[in-house]
């Protein structure tokens, strides 16, 4: 019925609620559109969306739409600017997705630090524990921030003999330690 209108006919229609102008419209330009579409954006199935989604929006401003050019040029001019717009999108979603990664990635890392410093944590304390009573109490205050002198004080012991466990203390530790040293190493200094 509608085959024989022109295309500014249809339009006319179309303004005024015609569904069956809209759809000559439609059958008359999708696959022109298709291809068109298609040749900017090199996938089908965003080809294919990018059209209904033209037409989608044609339909829904069809009352406001004014054409100064030929219908064909409206509608090319629109699908090239839809299909622009297209691939911003995607090469945002890209963009977007790649620094997730990298992200995800760094956050891996800082999970498998923190497990690897967790670990190194617990050896610590196993270690500790391993020490001699007087040992382990004169080395825990050492690591608390107290001097050789304070210690000697506060424990009534000479404070050679504070150097002499602490110097016992970093032997048993460091030997305790040795696998976990060259992680900690790792950590500290390769990165």
């Amino acid at each position: 019925m509608f085959r024989a209108y022109t295309d500014s006919e249809l339009i006319a229609l179309v303004k005024s609620n015609e569904v069956k102008a809209f759809d000559e419209l439609y059958r008359r330009y999708f696959n022109k559109l298709y291809n068109h579409a298609y040749e900017k954006l090199h996938d089908r199935f965003m080809a294919q969306e990018t059209v209904q989604d033209l037409f989608v929006e044609f339909w829904q401003k069809r009352h406001e739409i004014e054409i100064s050019q030929s219908v064909p040029a409206y509608l090319f001019i629109s699908i090239r600017n839809l299909a622009i717009n297209q691939l911003k999108k995607q090469l945002a979603y890209q963009k977007h997705t790649e620094k997730f990664s990298l992200l995800k990635g760094d956050s891996t890392n800082e999970t498998n630090e923190q497990i690897a410093i967790n670990d190194l944590q617990e050896s610590y304390h196993q270690a500790l524990a391993h020490l001699p009573e007087k040992c382990r109490e004169v080395f825990t205050l050492s690591r608390n921030g107290y001097s050789n002198v304070e210690i000697a004080e506060k424990l009534g012991i000479s404070p050679k003999t504070v150097e002499q466990h602490i110097t016992k203390a970093l032997r048993i530790m460091r030997l305790l330690l040795k696998t976990h040293m060259n992680l900690l190493w790792l950590f500290l200094f390769v990165k």
